[in-house]
């Protein structure tokens, strides 16, 4: 699952009446592992008739976020951002604005144009649809050239939401020059921008921006994307998230990006799973035998992970038949020890078929298990689903990634032997690899990663 929803606003923005307290609760009841807050703060916003301004009250709010991360310190990780709404005419007083308190992030917006939020009619009046995008484009490579202060421009084709012909979708092809330039500029700054999901539940059939935009940045060579869904009712909040996960996907991002004081970390993206028409069954034997040596497995996990993890030690003798769940539990947590990792463990319901303690390319130390079934009648629904639980604590537990392996063995004839009593068939190899799969994004499992193999097996090598 996204560990977090980067784009949420709260009774702290002028147009919205939700209690932040209600959203945070949300993002509990969803698993999230963090909870950003981002509410809007506009300068020189025009009065309306609404009574709508943007003035956000930073000294309550930054009081009040802080008391909130006290709070609930030991169910979420809350971080504080802020959504600016950014005018090149008005760059000094919103940088000032912004190093007043130091956020862990910062949403840059074009809200306004020439003083107008296309929000409102009166923004299409003296201009046809064409000159409506193309000033609202052009105000916002005015302001990536003019502002430092931002971590990630949101919605960039925010205007689709309001212009008078929604039935008519815009091309951003008309408009390829101006992208172009933003995201080269964006890019070129080491800033990002985000997949908003808000369009969604508008009644459009895709994110902010549009695909063509997200799969140019990511041509361009665009790397920091967060995904926020700019809820400002709980029903909103992670709006989406699976539809944006496959669209990035599709456009070439394996990852997404989180911030803290400023600073980007990149998350892969879960629950990998692989065919075996993606490789050959010999492929899989030379990768896993034998599973205890750990290079060659060390190496598929490292490709399979786009070289996240660098290695994992793996701990020997954790075999099911040679160990209970509670001397697997005290080895761990001492070679973890060994590692100079805190950590604090529960002992799991069953023992492991394999752990280790994995090493990542970002230089973090965590955890690897490995739950492997070699026929379906060895398979139990309710013991992977204690498994996953026990990851699930240990991942709320600590703050090192936990990792699961899932092996599905398909056992296949021996060259000389042709029936084999017992053997998974293909519908039963694929019924248990898919229950796996299902439980453990059902579980909406909290863990760096769930990676389930679907594997195949000579009967007489497993019985070695």
């Amino acid at each position: 699952m996204i560990l977090a929803d980067c784009h949420v606003h709260s009774s702290f923005s002028d147009d919205c009446d939700t209690a932040v307290e209600q959203m945070i609760e949300t993002a509990i009841q969803q698993r999230r592992k963090y909870f950003y807050i981002t509410d809007h703060h506009d300068f020189d916003y025009p009065a309306m008739d609404d009574g709508v301004t943007f003035q956000l009250a930073q000294e309550p709010y930054i009081q009040r976020m802080e008391e909130l991360k006290h709070q609930y310190k030991n169910k979420i990780d809350i971080r504080i951002g802020v959504e600016l709404g950014l005018m090149a005419h008005i760059k000094e007083k919103t940088e000032a604005y912004a190093k007043a308190y130091g956020y862990d992030f910062i949403i840059g917006s074009s809200h306004l144009v020439n003083g107008i939020d296309p929000y409102y009619p009166e923004y299409y009046t003296d201009k046809n649809e064409y000159q409506a995008y193309e000033q609202y484009f052009l105000s916002i490579l005015d302001n990536v050239k003019t502002y430092d202060t931002f971590h990630v421009y949101g919605h960039l084709d925010y205007i689709m939401r309001y212009v008078p012909n929604r039935t008519k979708p815009y091309d951003p092809m008309d408009y390829s020059d101006i992208f172009r330039e933003i995201l080269k500029t964006i890019i070129d700054n080491g800033k990002g921008i985000e997949v908003n999901t808000g369009s969604l539940y508008k009644g459009f059939d895709f994110p902010h921006p549009h695909s063509t935009i997200l799969k140019m940045y990511k041509d361009l060579g665009g790397e920091l994307i967060t995904i926020g869904s700019d809820a400002h009712k709980p029903q909103y909040l992670g709006y989406g998230f699976e539809q944006a996960e496959a669209l990035l996907k599709k456009c070439g991002f394996d990852s997404y990006t989180l911030f803290a004081d400023g600073k980007p970390q990149q998350i892969k993206f879960c629950y990998r799973r692989y065919t075996m028409e993606q490789v050959t069954k010999e492929t899989w034997l030379n990768a896993l035998l034998p599973i205890h040596n750990g290079g060659r497995l060390n190496q598929l996990l490292s490709v399979m992970t786009g070289g996240n993890i660098q290695y994992i030690d793996w701990l020997i003798n954790m075999g099911i038949d040679t160990m209970h769940a509670a001397q697997q539990a005290e080895i761990m947590q001492q070679v973890l020890a060994d590692a100079q990792v805190e950590s604090q463990f529960v002992v799991p319901a069953t023992p492991w078929q394999g752990a280790g303690i994995l090493h990542t390319s970002d230089g973090e130390t965590g955890l690897m298990v490995i739950a492997a079934y070699a026929a379906i009648e060895d398979f139990h629904q309710e013991e992977l689903q204690a498994q996953l639980q026990w990851l699930q604590q240990m991942q709320h537990l600590n703050h090192f990634p936990v990792r699961m392996l899932l092996l599905a063995f398909s056992k296949v004839p021996d060259p000389v032997e042709y029936e084999q009593p017992g053997m998974l068939n293909t519908w039963e190899w694929e019924e248990l690899l898919e229950t796996g799969m299902h439980m453990a994004i059902g579980q909406q499992a909290d863990l760096a990663e769930v990676m389930i193999l679907p594997m195949v097996a000579y009967p007489a090598w497993l019985e070695q």
